[in-house]
């Protein structure tokens, strides 16, 4: 069982602006709710029960948003406000079992060395990995689809959705071989491919992972590399 998970949530969001100047992108409303939190309900679903998000100086209101806010639930409690009262104590129930940690990255320095900074909270277990803007809508959580191959092969697994040509240039994008129904194996990525009539797949890479330990061995050693150039 996949028990951690990390969230990345400290991009800049650049796609979204100017809104994103004031508000991150992962608390972007859709419908009632934001975003990064139907991410959170697909960990928990999965059964993931530590989150760890990594987040920048200026997205603490990531971590507002899942604390409990004592000195509010007082304030509704005293103008006998049980509507908000109950709609408050109903979100914090929608996390019930979930502990919440929070890492700091300073520098937007891409999605490895923001996924990096979580190692020590994870320590040597396997983990999910969750991109707060991607968000879908399925009968089982993607998280468990991917736990599900992981629990067979071991190795890393990478969520992938078929998009069309002219959406490519926005995504990872793979070269694969087929082993069996939806199930590949990863010959390479091609990063937001300029040109998609070079790429030999429509398959480009979801915001869903499951790593292991060697993942952050491999990242700390390319993080080392860039260091030394």
């Amino acid at each position: 069982m996949i028990k951690k998970a990390i969230i990345p949530a400290a991009g800049l969001g650049t796609r979204f602006l100017p809104l994103t100047k004031a508000l991150p992108k992962e608390m972007l409303p859709l419908c009632d709710l934001p975003m990064i939190s139907y991410v959170v309900k697909e960990a928990k679903e999965t059964g993931v029960e530590q989150v760890v998000f990594v987040i920048s100086e200026r997205k603490k209101m990531i971590q507002d948003y899942f604390k409990r806010l004592v000195w509010l639930e007082k304030i509704l409690e005293k103008r006998k406000n049980k509507e908000l009262l109950n709609e408050l104590k109903k979100s914090e129930k929608d996390f019930a079992g979930i502990s919440f940690s929070f890492v700091v990255q300073p520098n937007p320095l891409g999605d490895g060395d923001a996924i990096l900074r979580a190692k020590k909270l994870i320590g040597k277990e396997s983990c999910g990995v969750l991109f707060a803007d991607d968000v879908f809508q399925a009968k089982k959580p993607v998280l468990s689809q991917l736990a599900r191959i992981f629990k067979t092969s071991q190795k890393p697994v990478i969520g992938l959705k078929r998009m069309p040509k002219e959406k490519l240039c926005f995504y990872g994008v793979v070269k694969v071989e087929k082993i069996a129904h939806r199930l590949y194996k990863i010959k390479e990525i091609v990063e937001k491919p300029k040109d998609p009539s070079q790429v030999s797949s429509d398959l480009a890479i979801a915001g869903r992972y499951i790593i292991n330990s060697e993942v952050f061995e491999y990242l700390k050693k390319q993080n080392q590399q860039k260091k030394e150039k």
